[in-house]
């Protein structure tokens, strides 16, 4: 347990820029220790704070080099614990650690067990780095050993075995709130219902390994998590789409699953009879409006031409020019 005797510089804390630099969870801790006066040890303002000893070291060195607040010789607490401070730590980032703090953490807690089970995994011995990485996990960002190695096995499973790929999968899993061991398992327990639907999918489409463009990806993503649909619907609809337009067409199965969400339906039966009473529907539509259309009329018929004979043309040509002669004579 490590204990704190601080006097506050009121001077600094008007004039100085550290408090629109630092972060909520260090304004938290600063306030924290202004409500004890200054005097407290690391464990009462980790229960204050909600922060881990880490980030409490780090916050209070930021405002000690700011001079916000500065060390007490005297405190009712006996001789002050000397405590060499780290640097600051910022979110998403782990902190450096000297061979002292990585050997101090590995006697404190159960990470050196870890470590080993790591190094069996990786089939070498770790750098002060890497172990330095692993300390950092559990210290930081507060992750347990037993999720730390529950997580290094299922890389184990997928891909070679690195500090670097653990450290860099920890910190995204810990972005999206993923912080606990319950809360990972039930993770990889959704991603591999993925694979396997998506699996599926490729399987029914005849895709082999093709991977998904980003809108396939939408539409099945849709199909299965806001529809709630499973396979056997989706087949129905690819059948009903290979039938109709001859073609594995996305756009029409989301058509055809879109009408069937609306509609409430959440079994095969349900959905064929709701296909076939909008197929019904639209034939009955389709006929009234045949029924109703206007007969176009038809068109007047046009004079027939007669039959050319040219005999008889060259007659009457020669009875009309002896005319006009026998005129002209007389």
């Amino acid at each position: 347990m490590i204990r704190y005797n601080y006097r506050f510089s009121g001077k600094k804390i008007s004039e100085s820029e550290v408090f629109s630099e630092a972060s909520a969870t260090e304004l938290k801790v600063i306030i924290a220790l202004m409500e004890k006066g200054g005097k407290a040890t690391d464990e009462e303002l980790i229960e204050l704070t909600g922060v881990s000893k880490a980030r409490l070291s780090s916050t209070l060195a930021l405002f000690e080099e700011a001079g916000v607040i500065e060390e007490c010789e005297e405190t009712p607490f006996g001789n002050n614990v000397k405590y060499e401070f780290p640097e600051r730590v910022y979110e998403g980032e782990l902190e450096e650690q000297t061979a002292a703090q990585v050997a101090s953490t590995l006697r404190r807690t159960k990470v050196s067990s870890l470590i080993e089970e790591l190094e069996t995994m990786m089939g070498k011995t770790m750098t002060h780095k890497e172990a330095a990485t692993i300390t950092g996990l559990v210290t930081q960002f507060e992750l347990s050993e037993e999720y730390i190695a529950i997580l290094a096995a299922h890389i184990c499973e997928e891909r070679e075995f690195t500090v670097s790929t653990l450290a860099t999968t920890a910190k995204n899993l810990c972005k999206k709130e993923i912080l606990t061991v319950e809360e990972l398992e039930i993770y990889f327990s959704e991603s591999e219902r993925r694979k396997r639907e998506f699996s599926e999918y490729r399987k029914l489409f005849g895709m082999n390994n093709r991977s998904f463009t980003n809108k396939e990806t939408e539409y099945l993503q849709r199909w299965s998590r806001e529809y709630g649909f499973d396979m056997p619907i989706v087949s129905l609809a690819y059948d009903i789409t290979s039938i109709n337009t001859n073609s594995r067409s996305l756009p029409y199965m989301q058509t055809l699953l879109g009408d069937w969400h609306e509609a409430g339906c959440k079994t095969v039966e349900e959905c064929e009879k709701r296909y076939e009473a909008v197929r019904l529907q639209r034939d009955m539509e389709a006929k009234e409006k045949k029924a109703v259309k206007p007969k176009a009329k038809k068109a007047e018929a046009k004079p027939k031409l007669g039959t050319f004979d040219p005999e008889e043309a060259f007659r009457l040509a020669l009875q009309r020019s002896y005319a006009v002669s026998e005129s002209d004579d007389k």
